[in-house]
């Protein structure tokens, strides 16, 4: 199952890119998610940033999905890789630690103009779990997860932004 989703900014791009390599705005992203965060690399070579961290979900996956994979909580790598020249972009891949052979999740993250102060974030992504009988309907809910999760992080994405340009912040 494919899905993309769009995200507008009131600032350049560069500004946007500025805020989302911020580490101070990804520790404010992530905080009071329930979720365990630990990166297991961070290099760049050639103007290529490869970052990989394991998430460990606290809350229980539900049921079904919990006896699909066989796992009571979801734990995964995120291999994200970075071009940090212009135009910069991300690709990424979601590697569960339970039942990878069974799910194939990647994607891509962009940054695009729309004009003098404006730009918009795009994620387009695939995810498939072959799981007989089952793997659609897990489809279409982490989906919906994820969709949910990146409207929360536009809304702190956006603050940051707007702070970063009253304060004048570089």
């Amino acid at each position: 199952m494919n899905f993309e989703l769009r995200h507008f900014f009131p600032c350049d791009t560069e500004t946007l890119w500025a805020v989302i390599h911020d580490p101070a705005f990804q520790a404010a992203a992530t905080q009071g998610a329930e979720v365990d965060r630990e990166t297991l690399e961070d290099r760049t070579v050639a103007g290529i940033r490869t970052l990989r961290v394991r998430y460990k979900l606290h809350k229980p996956l539900p049921t079904p999905i919990a006896r699909a994979l066989g796992a009571e909580k979801l734990s995964y790598v995120m291999e994200q890789r970075w071009a940090l020249n212009p135009p910069q972009h991300m690709r990424w891949t979601l590697t569960p630690d339970v039942g990878a052979e069974r799910v194939r999740c990647r994607g891509e993250f962009k940054v695009q103009s729309l004009g003098d102060d404006e730009c918009e974030r795009l994620i387009t992504g695939e995810l498939k779990i072959s799981i007989p009988i089952v793997g659609g309907k897990i489809e279409e809910r982490v989906i919906e997860e994820v969709k949910a999760s990146y409207v929360r992080s536009a809304a702190t994405l956006r603050e940051w932004v707007i702070r970063r340009k009253t304060e004048g912040a570089p």
